[in-house]
Order: structure tokens, then C-alpha cells, then sequence
């Protein structure tokens, strides 16, 4: 059992840096990582065993991650001196390893040399396989099967099929293999195919993104050919009336300068090209002034931006108990390019600010403010404006019900977009559980609330979250003011399942109501799916994009 070194690490709605502080200065002796298993025993307990053959079993099937991978994600040695933000840091960034449900990096003073302390890291991984399995009905099914550290090295590996009894083909595959922190660079690789109903495309990728606030180098490559798709995104946001046959090419850099060791507070200046094309090869027919989101297109953009990132620590946010690592501070980026299109050529430019702070009784505010267009014969194109806000408040106790509020705000507006670019208030993008082609606009305003209770009791590792929620959404043209636009909304009740040792989605059962509805959605809508866990919006430096419009 981890002694009372633990007890001072198990502080929650503190920064992250609080605890390594007293240690700064000293010198780094011997590593030592202590790996738990999979079912019983916890960060905060080390001794607690499981005795029933469900967990022995799992312990006995799951492979444990090799020392030597968790080694090469460190980013501290032998003999370096105690840093409190690098240990910080290197704690989310194991902690955000997909195969990883907690980590805790211990400092234990040496008994004989006060200069020296002992790093003691303690890991519990998550169980490695899972699977997905969705059917609707006797008309379409899925199912999937991965594991996400494979052999204990680290790796990525699913295979999946689908079936569609009025689709072609019938029946289909795709399948994943990725591997994390190639030769302990910090690269991730990961190849991808897919051949089914919706999709028949093959993708490459290595990157190495901006991980810590002492990253200096970040960048990557891809490929991504697609031989049939209804979309010209992943994210499905603006479903095409044909399918389109395209190459995707994509190459980024970026460096971060370094900082003064005594203006470590001051944030970080970070520098970033992209160079970026598409290449049609089955299409609508084009002109200049028609079909202009399949033309052939090479983008280059670079940014120059300002970064600071802190971290503080706390839990039941968006998972059920584990150590969360919230992301604060502030993320200020201007990006300007240059696309050289199938018929004509013109310029880019865009202006984004976010900024999150964590308030006085523990909640958390971050908004986002950005503007950005193209520019073509001194002429608007495809202009974005938009403004995001996030909220949730501190962890309230009520009768001994852990209670937490969310509440997301976004406004986005376009001008002179294409005709084939809309915003839409389907599921993710506006109203959970919406989906309709009625419902389109250039102006958008939405907001989402939701109150999750977070139950003490739970079976077997899985823990309930039952909530309610109410989504709302103005949408239109850009004539009007937004509030005078139409409305729609969304008010319910849900309840969430997950088991934070397996690497499965969280179980979410789910109902609405829509009080106002269009001709293609039912005023009752229930679901049962599964959602992957919520990820926090970070201040770090990033590849250069132009600013969404959705």
C-alpha cells in the first residue's frame, strides 16, 4: 500500500504544480514504477483485492503495459533536478494515453542526502479490449472489436464490420492500427481503412502534436484518399447530394520559442506552417462560380501565437472518480494564408482568442472569440464569426448527491459562404437527438444545459450518472436579428453508465422532447448509444486551421 506520500497527492481542486513545489530544486535519484491491476485496487488504495472471479479472470487475460513503454513517456531521468511543472505535465500526459486510467508520480525524500528524492510512479491501466456493437432493427447493424494496448507495447488495433440490407455493399470492414510515441519521440502513427456503405477510403498519419508547455517541435504528415464518400469531412456536418472521389495531402511545423526560466509564467510565442491540398477525381461539374467546394485547392497557412497553459486538478467532471487534469489559461493565435484555387487564387486571414479560468469556488469559465475570411478581388468570401462559452460549476453535495452543472453557449455567423455550405442544430452541432435537412442556416446561436448527479453506488466498476438537460437553438439567414430566428429545443432526461477501468464508449440511455419540431422528427425521440468520454479544450500551440463554420 502507497504510504503517506499518497495521502498529500490525493488533494483535488488544486493546481497540479501544488504538490511537486516543495521538491523544486532537488536532484532526481532512482525511478521506480509500481503497475496495479486492472480490477481491484485504486491510485488512492493500493491494497484493496477483489474476490470474485469476474476481476480474476480480467486481471488474469489483461496485459500489463511494459515499463519500458511507460518509461519512454517520461520526461524527466536520473539526475535531473525536480521541475514541479514538467512533473505536472508528464502526469496528464500519461494519464492521457488511451491505454491509462491513472497515473500518480510520488516524490520520496532520500533518507540519507536531503537534495535527493526518490520518483515512485504508480499505474493502473485499463482493461485493453472492448467492443461496440449498434443494430437498428433488421435494416443496419455494427460491430467492432479493438484493443487499445495491444501485447502491453502501446498499440492500437480494431476491425469492425457493417451491414446495410438496402445499402452497397451489403456488408462491409474497416479496420485501425496505431501505434503512440514512436522510439519515445512523442510521434504517433496510425493507419486506416475502410470499405462500407458509407465510406470506402484508405488514410496514413504521423504527428507529433504540442504536448506539454515545454514542447518545442511539433508537426506531421497525412494522407487520406477517399474512393467514395457523401461527405467531404469526417465530422459529417454537411451531408453532399452525390458522392466524391478525392485525395487529401496535409504537412504542418511548428516551433515553440523558448522561454526564460524565470518567465516560465509568461506563456510561450509559437510559430506554425501548413501546407495542405485536395485533389477531386469524381465530382460535380465545377466552374468558377459553381460547385466551389470541389475545387481542386492547395492551401498554405502559417500562424504566429501566444500560449500560456496551467493545469488543475479535480474529478467527476467528465469522468466517473478518476484524476481529471483541467486545462487554464489563455491561447491567442493569428493565422493568415493563401489558397491557390482550380480557377482562381485568394488570401486568408483570421483572428482567434480563448481564455479559461477556474473561478473562486472551484468552477470553471472558458470562452472563445474569433473572426476570420478569404479574400478574393477585395471581396469577402467565406467569412466566420464566432463566439463560444463553456461553464460548469463546482461539485455541489446535496443529501450526499455529488451534483455538477454544464452549460456550453456558441454563436456563429457566416457571410458570402457557398451555396453548399449551411449550419445545421442536428444531434452534437446544436440539439441532442435533432437530426432533419429542413433545419438549415448562416446563423446559429445555441445553448445546452445539463445538471449530472454522480451516484456513490455502482456494480462491478460501473458507475450512474442519470441527468436532465435542455437544449435550444435559434437558427437563419443573416437578415434578422438571431433571436428573431426560428426556434427549436430540446428538454429531457438521460442516464449514463461507465466503467472508467474499460476502454469501452460510456453506456448513455436517453429522452427528448422536442416542443417544436419539423416535418421529419417525431416529438419524442429515445436513444441508446454509446458516447466517447468528453475531452477539455486546451491552450496549447496547434496545427494551423482555418476557423470552423458549424
Amino acid at each position: 500500500m502507497i504510504a503517506s506520500p499518497q495521502s498529500a497527492k490525493s488533494q483535488l481542486e488544486v493546481n497540479s504544480e501544488q504538490y511537486f513545489k516543495p521538491f523544486a530544486g532537488k536532484r532526481i535519484g532512482h525511478i521506480r514504477i509500481q503497475q496495479l491491476d486492472v480490477f481491484g485496487p485504486s491510485i488512492q488504495d493500493t491494497s484493496i483485492v477483489l474476490d470474485n472471479w469476474l476481476a480474476k479472470v480480467g486481471n488474469g487475460i489483461h496485459v500489463k503495459t511494459r515499463d519500458w513503454v511507460l518509461r519512454k513517456n517520461l520526461l524527466f531521468k536520473t539526475g535531473d533536478i525536480v521541475d514541479p511543472r514538467t512533473m505536472a505535465e508528464d502526469e496528464k500526459l500519461i494519464r492521457d494515453l488511451p491505454y491509462i486510467k491513472d497515473v500518480s508520480i510520488i516524490l520520496i525524500p532520500d533518507q540519507l542526502n536531503s537534495q535527493i528524492v526518490d520518483v515512485l510512479i504508480v499505474t493502473k491501466d485499463n482493461f485493453s479490449w472492448g467492443f461496440l456493437l449498434d443494430i437498428n432493427g433488421s435494416k443496419s447493424a455494427r460491430f467492432d472489436l479493438f484493443n487499445q494496448n495491444m501485447f502491453g507495447l502501446g498499440h492500437e488495433f480494431s476491425i469492425g464490420t457493417v451491414y446495410h440490407s438496402h445499402e452497397y455493399p451489403t456488408v462491409g470492414f474497416h479496420g485501425f492500427y496505431g501505434v503512440n510515441n514512436i522510439g519515445g519521440k512523442f510521434i504517433n502513427g496510425a493507419f486506416r481503412i475502410e470499405d462500407t456503405y458509407r465510406k470506402n477510403a484508405v488514410s496514413a498519419m504521423l504527428e507529433k502534436r504540442f504536448l506539454t508547455t515545454k514542447t518545442r517541435n511539433a508537426g506531421g504528415i497525412s494522407f487520406n484518399r477517399v474512393f467514395r464518400f457523401d461527405y467531404l469531412t469526417d465530422d459529417r456536418i454537411m451531408q453532399l447530394d452525390t458522392t466524391v472521389s478525392f485525395l487529401d495531402m496535409d504537412a504542418w511545423y511548428g516551433h515553440s520559442f523558448e522561454r526564460k526560466k524565470e518567465t516560465q509564467a509568461a506563456g510561450n510565442f509559437i510559430v506554425a506552417g501548413r501546407l495542405s491540398s485536395r485533389k477531386f477525381f469524381d465530382r460535380p461539374t465545377v466552374s468558377s462560380q459553381r460547385n466551389q467546394l470541389f475545387h481542386d485547392q492547395h492551401l498554405i497557412l502559417g500562424s504566429v501565437a501566444y500560449s500560456k497553459r496551467f493545469l488543475q486538478k479535480n474529478n467527476l467532471v467528465y469522468g466517473y472518480g478518476i484524476t481529471e487534469d483541467i486545462p487554464y489559461g489563455d491561447y491567442l493565435e493569428l493565422t493568415s494564408g493563401y489558397d491557390f484555387g482550380e480557377f482562381y487564387n485568394r488570401s486568408y486571414l483570421h483572428l482567434y482568442y480563448s481564455k479559461g479560468m477556474v473561478l473562486p469556488d472551484f468552477s470553471y469559465l472558458r470562452f472563445g472569440l474569433g473572426a476570420g475570411s478569404f479574400f478574393h478581388h477585395n471581396q469577402l468570401e467565406q467569412s466566420t464569426i464566432l463566439g463560444e462559452g463553456n461553464f460548469f460549476s463546482r461539485l455541489y453535495n446535496i443529501n450526499g448527491h455529488r451534483l455538477r452543472q454544464f452549460i456550453n453557449v456558441r454563436y456563429i455567423i457566416g457571410f458570402n459562404h457557398f451555396n453548399q455550405e449551411y449550419l445545421t442544430l442536428n444531434d452534437e452541432w446544436g440539439i441532442r437527438g435533432f437530426k432533419t435537412d429542413f433545419v438549415r442556416g448562416t446563423q446559429k446561436l445555441t445553448v445546452n444545459m445539463e445538471a449530472v448527479t454522480f451516484l456513490r453506488s455502482q456494480f462491478y466498476g460501473f458507475r450512474f450518472a442519470p441527468y436532465c438537460f435542455s437544449d435550444l437553438g435559434f437558427i437563419g439567414d443573416n437578415t434578422k436579428f438571431i433571436l428573431n430566428q426560428d426556434f427549436y429545443a430540446g428538454v429531457g432526461l438521460g442516464f449514463r453508465i461507465r466503467n472508467e477501468s474499460l476502454v469501452i464508449n460510456t453506456f448513455e440511455f436517453r429522452l427528448t422532447w422536442f416542443p417544436v419540431t419539423p416535418p421529419d422528427i417525431h416529438p419524442w425521440n429515445f436513444r441508446a448509444l454509446g458516447q466517447p468520454k468528453a475531452e477539455f479544450n486546451d491552450f496549447l500551440g496547434r496545427r494551423p486551421e482555418i476557423l470552423p463554420y458549424h
